[in-house]
């Protein structure tokens, strides 16, 4: 039966395809996408030059310190031991008042800093004051004054005599678990109870965060743009009435098929084109640059560790669920396309597919700031990794990443199949009805409808 509903996909698909290729707005992305993938590198390397830059010694070369605070003289050593560029920038205590000082600095083109220590009900601040003349940026006084904190805070836990190993023991965690002895004396484990989230290091995860946004962008971009190209081609068949002379030789289902395998292909081509000017472009780099293929930049955001899940298996694994994705997506795409039958109907009749792709992007993106602030123990994440709509655009990525295991990856991949077959089953019961509907545009409650006054029909 599916054979027989299939004939003729081929001709569409090499139709489709041939079409697409020739299309304006297709090859103008694939040359939008391809020049940044080429100039990416380079451009990460000049970013990184520029980072480096920053990292010259400070202007900073004097803080006066008037000191309020009653505990004492602080010790900002550990300034220059943490950030190097402060290795010889001067911390002096001044007997001067607060009026003196500041006069001192906005008489005179200097780039002395004031730091103004005082406390007030048990509560501490610290307050820089820099003269209007001065070049130090605001952007430096922001991670200068992180580094006072710190500074700051060690000093008084030394002054009050708790060494370092002491401060660990007090800010140990403390977990609990909770296990069950069985009849037979097994012992079962409930879980951590103790409400405790992954943290990571800030870095780790804000680096984590940035990667998986952007591929859940790329994602959404591409079926977006796959997805609306099978309805537009649909529609524009439709209003123009070559749809009844394909279905003379061709069955309504091969027609989706074919033009659905036809929008894949030439997505996984534009995928390939990037990945090699990606390549291209880190030859390119160390061509112009006499630098390394990689820039640092790059490095540091794409660590080891965040790429911990790239193996063979799990790469297979996350390539066959995009396709599944894009083919579920693109059997949604057609199906919603097919219920209108003028091209300026196209953004209403594709409403469906957009809203449930959206709600599958903002389901990923809601996982990605939830493990930005540790909590990935919670169950939204493992509904994402497993409902259809959003498996796409999370699964795969955290799989690669070792932020998942393959099994998460092989269910999530078995439940997209399944509702792949459940969607294609759907689209053959009513979609010869949709391909020669004439009117206004159907509903959802309509589709529902034409599949229960269908013939069942052994698939």
């Amino acid at each position: 039966m599916w054979k027989s509903r299939l004939i003729g996909w081929r001709d569409i698909f090499r139709f489709t395809f041939e079409q697409s290729i020739k299309s304006k707005s297709i090859r103008i992305m694939t040359i939008i996408f391809c020049t940044i993938a080429l100039l990416s590198m380079p451009v990460a390397h000049i970013v990184s030059t520029i980072t480096e830059d920053d990292q010259t010694e400070s202007k900073i070369k004097t803080v006066y310190i008037i000191d309020e605070s009653g505990l004492g003289e602080i010790d900002f050593s550990q300034v220059a031991i943490t950030d190097q560029r402060y290795k010889n920038t001067n911390f002096l205590f001044s007997d001067k008042t607060l009026t003196e000082i500041t006069d001192e600095l906005n008489n005179t083109e200097t780039n002395n800093i004031l730091l103004h220590i005082t406390q007030n009900n048990g509560t501490y601040q610290l307050q820089l004051l820099k003269s209007k003349k001065a070049s130090v940026k605001d952007s430096e006084l922001e991670i200068f004054t992180g580094l006072l904190v710190d500074s700051f805070n060690r000093s008084r836990i030394n002054s009050l005599g708790i060494a370092e190993e002491q401060l660990s023991v007090i800010n140990a965690p403390t977990t609990t678990d909770v296990t069950m002895i069985g009849e037979e004396g097994t012992v079962t484990n409930v879980g951590d109870q103790s409400g405790n989230v992954e943290t990571g290091t800030e870095e780790g995860r804000l680096n984590e965060y940035f990667v998986v946004l952007g591929i859940i962008v790329i994602i959404v971009m591409f079926f977006a743009f796959g997805g609306e190209g099978v309805a537009a081609s649909i529609i524009t068949e439709k209003s123009t009435r070559v749809i009844e002379f394909l279905m003379t030789s061709v069955r309504p289902m091969a027609i989706i098929v074919g033009k659905v395998l036809a929008m894949l292909t030439i997505t996984l081509m534009q995928f390939a084109l990037i990945i090699i000017s990606i390549v291209v472009s880190a030859f390119i780099n160390k061509a112009v640059f006499n630098a390394e293929m990689i820039p640092s930049v790059v490095k540091k955001v794409l660590t080891p560790e965040l790429l911990s899940g790239i193996t063979p298996i799990n790469i297979v694994v996350a390539v066959l669920i995009f396709v599944a994705g894009f083919i579920f997506f693109a059997l949604l795409a057609g199906l919603t396309g097919a219920t209108v039958s003028k091209i300026e109907e196209l953004a209403e009749g594709i409403m469906v597919f957009n809203m449930v792709l959206i709600i599958g992007a903002y389901l990923g993106m809601a996982v990605a700031i939830m493990n930005l602030g540790g909590a990935s123990n919670t169950v939204l994440p493992y509904v994402a990794y497993l409902l259809p709509i959003s498996t796409v655009f999370v699964t795969p990525v955290y799989m690669l990443i070792g932020k998942i295991s393959l099994l998460w990856g092989v269910i999530s991949l078995g439940i997209l199949i399944v509702s792949l077959i459940l969607i294609t089953m759907f689209t053959a019961k009513i979609y010869e009805t949709l391909i020669l509907h004439n009117g206004n545009k159907l509903k959802v409650k309509d589709l529902f409808a034409i599949s229960k006054q269908s013939k069942r029909e052994v698939l």
